[in-house]
Parts: C-alpha cells; sequence; structure tokens
C-alpha cells in the first residue's frame, strides 16, 4: 500500500548559496515562505524553531511544508527585506511580506522587531492581476502544488471571479483543480519536480496566461504544447510560445508516496 510522505520535517546538512530573485545567474539560497517561529518542548527542553515552505534546500523538494531543527539565530536584513533564520546546518531566508501573522502573533517576541516587521509587511503581499477577461494562473517553486493565485476579472462584472483550489491526493499520483464561479474556469494538472501538465483547461473562450513568480524554472504543458516560465516570467498559452527543442522532464510525482511493506 502506498502512503503520501509526511510534510513536517527536520532541516539536514546542506551548503549555503544565494537566492534568486529576479535574476537567474545568482545562485539561490534556501528559503521559508509561509513562515513562522514558534516553541516545541521536548525531553523536558523547550526548543525554538520555524515552519514554513522549503525552496532552494539541497535535500528536501520545493514547495514542503517543513519545520526546521533548533534555531541558533534571527535577524533581519532590511536592505533584502528578508528575516535570516540560521540553524546549526542551513541558513533560510525568509521574505518578509510571506510572514503567517495569526501564527506568528502567538509568538511576536520571538522575532526582533515584530511590531515594525508587522506594520510594514502585512498588507504587502499582492496577487498579480491581468487586463479584463483573460485568465492569469501564477505559479511558484514555493506554494503547495506550485500553485500560487488565479485572477480573472470579467468586463461584464464589477468584482474579479472569485476562485477555489483544492489537490485530489491520489495513492501514486496527485493532481490538482483551480475552478472559478462555479464552472466558468476551471484548470487542472498533474505537478511533477519543476513542471505541471494539464489535463484540464477550461477558461469559457478566454486567453490563458502563466506566470511564474518564483526563483526557479518552471515548464508547463499545455494543450499547445510545453511552455518554460523563467523567474519573472510571463506568457500566453499559444502556440507561439511553446518551446522548440525537446526538454527531458521529470513525470514522477511531486510528492511521491512512500511504499511500505
Amino acid at each position: 500500500m502506498g502512503e503520501k510522505r509526511m510534510e513536517n520535517c527536520f532541516d539536514v546538512n546542506d551548503s549555503y548559496g544565494d537566492k534568486i530573485l529576479g535574476n537567474c545567474n545568482k545562485e539561490k539560497r534556501t528559503q521559508l515562505h509561509y513562515w513562522y517561529v514558534d516553541k516545541m518542548i521536548q525531553n523536558g527542553k523547550e526548543y525554538v524553531l520555524a515552519h514554513g515552505n522549503v525552496s532552494g534546500h539541497k535535500r528536501l523538494i520545493d514547495t514542503m511544508h517543513i519545520h526546521t531543527s533548533e534555531i541558533q539565530s534571527i535577524t533581519i536584513n532590511k536592505n533584502t527585506e528578508e528575516l535570516i533564520i540560521a540553524t546549526r546546518n542551513t541558513e533560510y531566508y525568509c521574505p518578509l511580506e510571506y510572514c503567517k501573522w495569526e501564527q506568528q502573533d502567538e509568538n511576536a517576541d520571538l522575532i526582533p522587531e515584530y511590531n515594525w516587521i508587522k506594520k510594514h509587511y502585512r498588507n504587502k503581499l499582492d496577487i498579480p492581476e491581468i487586463d479584463e477577461d483573460k485568465v492569469l494562473l501564477t505559479l511558484s517553486n514555493f506554494d503547495k502544488y506550485y500553485y500560487h493565485s488565479a485572477y480573472c476579472k470579467l468586463s461584464s462584472e464589477q468584482e474579479s471571479v472569485s476562485f477555489r483550489a483544492y489537490p485530489h491526493i491520489g495513492m501514486l499520483q496527485d493532481s490538482f483543480t483551480i475552478s472559478g464561479d462555479g464552472s466558468l474556469i476551471k484548470l487542472s494538472y498533474f505537478p511533477h519536480p519543476k513542471n505541471i501538465q494539464f489535463y484540464c483547461e477550461s477558461t469559457a473562450e478566454m486567453p490563458l496566461f502563466v506566470e511564474n513568480i518564483g526563483n526557479e524554472v518552471l515548464y508547463v504543458d499545455t494543450h499547445s504544447g510545453l511552455i518554460k516560465l523563467v523567474p519573472g516570467e510571463r506568457k500566453e498559452v499559444k502556440v507561439e510560445n511553446i518551446e522548440q527543442e525537446e526538454q527531458s522532464l521529470s513525470l514522477r510525482d511531486l510528492y511521491p508516496a512512500e511504499i511500505i511493506e
């Protein structure tokens, strides 16, 4: 019988690098998004540790939700707008706007200058938008199943389309679906390492665009063909934007099942 892997895990040995932020030539660093810091008591001893979606780690899958080992130090770099969390083996770079505020409020004293961070970054996280009567799917290598957000504003309506997003957990293969305003828009795909494979692209005949706000190249396999997205890139799903050269991509499940004998 196959069972999905547990999401939480401790960090392991890793070397440090530089993150990619709009520049693919920079070496990536280990990052945490949707992060918060709290305490845990184990064997009568209290530990401070961090939680979040990891990316750029040599031994952990991008998008995986983890908790770290014991934190050694926490500092703020206001120039790069990051919290830097150091454990014994790893430095995690945490974008300030991606703090999980409700969770962190419970342990505000663990973060230096937390009130200042909250004042300046609580409402800074935006959902990418697009012109009316177009559909935008935003992806990243730090969001679960690569899904960050979806946006569509119909010219006939005052409010933007309301979306639901949810995974279908399979024994060996997961899929992910985004649906908007009932059956008006439906996007479904299989998530694989560094790529997704659409099996449903229903947009009520509106143009579909895909965008990568992460720090790794992602590939999107669509009805038109394979589209490559470098960090910060947005492309319309159409034949003119497909890759001309064949790419060798993994079709394994993004979160592989453990086989238990």
